[in-house]
């Protein structure tokens, strides 16, 4: 998969802009699904037969997104929950359009949905005086920045050709006045 910027610069403005906790990790990071295992309790084999007593075992982590980037959060873990760690990365966001077509992660998309999430807990606050209406509005102008970045050129066009399955002519087929009708008899 291409990338545009490195993932380990993505991670280290990821933890330079947002901080680690206490225990050193990251409170946020980019990862590849595919390489993501978790330690879990399990009653089930590999080959899926039913074990006579739990026990743990290291399983993928994300079945539903393989081939994708993952933004994750640092999360408690749950009491009951089936992992054995007391902290987990949690997926806040993969990075795939709404046809669910690969999209390069950028540090810029993984800050707005950072702040965005931040925003909707309620626990960003401003830092000056502004009114919410200036905070919206410019939260408005970059995510309209962002979603031209992601989405400007977006059309069945460009999509069919950017995913392989439309063709694309080097010229001209017919020249002239009479090249719409010769299009249409054929």
């Amino acid at each position: 998969m291409e990338l545009v910027e490195p993932i380990d610069r993505i991670n280290y403005w990821l933890e330079k802009e947002f901080g680690r906790w206490e225990n050193g990790q990251p409170k946020f990071r980019v990862v590849w699904a595919n390489n993501q295992r978790d330690k879990r309790w399990t009653s089930f084999t590999d080959e899926g037969l039913e074990l006579l007593h739990p026990e743990v075992r290291e399983l993928p982590k994300y079945q539903h997104c393989l081939g994708f980037y993952v933004l994750e959060q640092l999360s408690i873990v749950p009491e009951g929950s089936d992992l054995v760690t007391k902290l987990s990365y949690e997926p806040l966001w993969v990075f795939y359009d709404k046809n669910k077509h690969y999209l390069p992660p950028r540090f810029i998309m993984c800050k707005v949905i950072i702040d965005a999430m931040y925003t909707r807990m309620g626990a960003f606050a401003p830092v000056n005086k502004e009114t919410s209406e200036d905070v919206l509005e410019k939260r408005k102008i970059e995510l309209d920045k962002v979603d031209k970045l992601l989405f400007g050129n977006e059309t069945p066009l460009t999509d069919a050709l950017s995913y392989g399955w439309g063709v694309s002519m080097t010229g001209p087929r017919f020249t002239g006045s009479n090249a719409v009708a010769k299009a249409t008899k054929e």
